[in-house]
């Protein structure tokens, strides 16, 4: 396989009624997945533009369950927001956070560009994931302005882009939210970041060559 995804799973596998589990052995499972063969294609690709949609459904309370872990449990969250879009004819739903704000799409970080700057929602009630510390981390380097912030969902009707990121999709422009139409798609921003992400992944980059692990 030339291109694909490595996932890795911990978890007990004990079998057990009782809620508490055997914590003194973790299983772990390595899943190395193609999409075009063994997804048939459906994450395979940060090209095709997204429509979005914000949703009743909020990001579940910091306080409840860790949810900054990618945590099996927290994807019943997500679940429910993505049928929620589904409804409404979009491809992701959008989360607001307990106190209103902007949280996160159903699997994906959420941001936002207005004026040539990067906005996101700050960590605390969003999953800390990978794919958002890459392009936290990257944006800067090609000299964009970063903020994290606690935004009002007011400003998916003010961006000048928006785009989520993922796994799969790395950088997915989003083309309208909520009957708002953005163009062009991907905006300057978004594809700047795109393009690098690209390069990275092709080892073109020595700045960030320290993201790939090499597999014999």
């Amino acid at each position: 396989m030339e291109n694909g995804y490595v996932k890795l799973i911990c978890y007990y596998g004990d079998v057990a009624v009782k809620v508490m589990p055997n914590q003194d052995v973790m299983d772990v499972c390595i899943a190395v997945v193609d999409p075009d063969t063994d997804l048939e294609g459906e994450a395979s690709t940060g090209d095709a533009p997204l429509t979005i949609a914000l949703c009743a459904v909020r990001k579940l309370h910091p306080e409840t369950i860790p949810i900054e872990a990618k945590a099996a449990a927290n994807y019943l969250n997500g679940m429910l927001s993505r049928i929620e879009a589904a409804k409404k004819g979009a491809d992701v739903g959008i989360m607001l956070d307990t106190q209103g704000f902007l949280a996160e799409g159903s699997t994906e970080s959420l941001f936002l560009v207005m004026g040539g700057e990067l906005y996101t929602p700050a960590a605390g009630t969003v999953l800390k994931s990978i794919s958002r510390k890459s392009v936290l981390e990257l944006a800067p380097a090609l000299g964009i302005k970063t903020w994290e912030k606690r935004l009002p969902p007011s400003l998916l009707q003010e961006a000048d882009e928006i785009f989520l990121s993922s796994t799969g999709g790395r950088v997915q422009s989003v083309a309208k939210v909520d009957g708002r139409s953005l163009s062009p798609v991907p905006g300057q921003v978004s594809q700047r970041l795109l393009d690098a992400f690209d390069k990275i992944t092709r080892d073109e980059d020595p700045r960030f060559s320290h993201w790939l692990f090499y597999v014999e």
